[in-house]
């Protein structure tokens, strides 16, 4: 159960697949939001009950988990794979309101935040994600390019959550 909060994170992070990068620092930030039609109690315990690893294509090894899962300060290593770049991260929780936000800090082949946020939204929970990414791209990798795919894919991961939550 350690880290799996972490992995959902992860999912957006993967936009720094920078290992061995040259380049411009680039910085951007993306978002993507569902209802899911569940209380933000129901959503923030499947969150910190998931296997990261089996819901997102990004994920492909979590190491080094240390803490509990949902408390400040759990840690986990990853290596996560987009567009054909692999990259490895350290994720910090660093800040937690209980069924209300969830933030992470990485670094590694890149830096950044990613938040998580449940609201209350009609009988169901609007959960959102808000990340901001820095580093360098790959060689013959643009921006663009990465950031349609790792929107495209942290949306998949969204509509898994929604889906299995509201079986």
């Amino acid at each position: 159960m350690k880290g799996k909060v972490l992995g959902l994170m992860g999912v957006v992070m993967a936009m720094a697949i920078l290992a061995g990068c040259v380049g411009p620092v680039q910085s951007g930030s993306g978002m993507s939001t569902t209802v899911i039609n569940a209380s933000p109690e129901k959503v923030w315990n499947y969150l910190c009950n998931l296997d990261w690893t089996q819901i997102s294509p990004m994920i492909k090894e979590e190491t080094n988990k240390q803490g509990n899962v949902c408390t400040i300060g759990s840690s986990e290593d990853q290596v996560q794979s987009a567009l054909g770049k692999s990259v490895k991260l350290h994720l910090v929780v660093t800040d937690i309101i209980v069924n209300q936000r969830l933030e992470l800090k990485y670094d590694g082949d890149a830096f950044g935040t990613t938040t998580y946020t449940l609201l209350p939204e009609g009988k169901g929970t609007r959960l959102t994600v808000i990340m901001q990414i820095n580093g360098k791209l790959p060689p013959g990798v643009t921006y663009d390019a990465l950031k349609g795919e790792i929107q495209k894919q942290n949306d998949q991961t969204m509509a898994k959550i929604k889906a299995n939550i509201e079986k």
